[in-house]
């Protein structure tokens, strides 16, 4: 899943990308826009989630788990992980945990795709 996460489209939480790799991926992906047609227009898809955290479902990063072939006991640490907090809650991902953004940009992975094979087709 790791591997899945290094994207070109994905710029945050991401070691070695920045708002320079993310504006300099756009001017690169309006380029081969253009080059394919000159007259096509170009769309610029941008997602910037508010309380982006606190706003996921555990239950959704569990079975984004299952979908991408997580091995169950890595699916039941990182459940533990979620619940094992000192406030109980359905929502959200840890903060200030090295695990934390890496839960969140899981739970996009479905999207991710979306967007990624939106751009293959052109």
């Amino acid at each position: 899943i790791g591997g899945r996460l290094e994207t070109p489209v994905v710029h945050g939480f991401c070691k070695g990308k920045s708002v320079d790799t993310a504006a300099s991926r756009i001017v690169e992906a309006f380029r081969a826009g253009r080059k394919r047609s000159k007259r096509a227009p170009v769309a610029l898809i941008q997602l910037d989630v508010q309380n982006a955290f606190p706003s996921v479902k555990h239950s959704h990063i569990l079975a984004t788990l299952a979908r991408y072939g997580v091995p169950r006991y890595l699916i039941d640490i990182a459940a533990s992980y979620l619940k094992g907090q000192s406030v109980a809650a359905t929502y959200g991902v840890p903060q200030g945990s090295a695990l934390g953004p890496f839960l969140f940009l899981l739970s996009t992975l479905p999207l991710i795709d979306a967007f990624v094979g939106m751009e293959e087709k052109g």
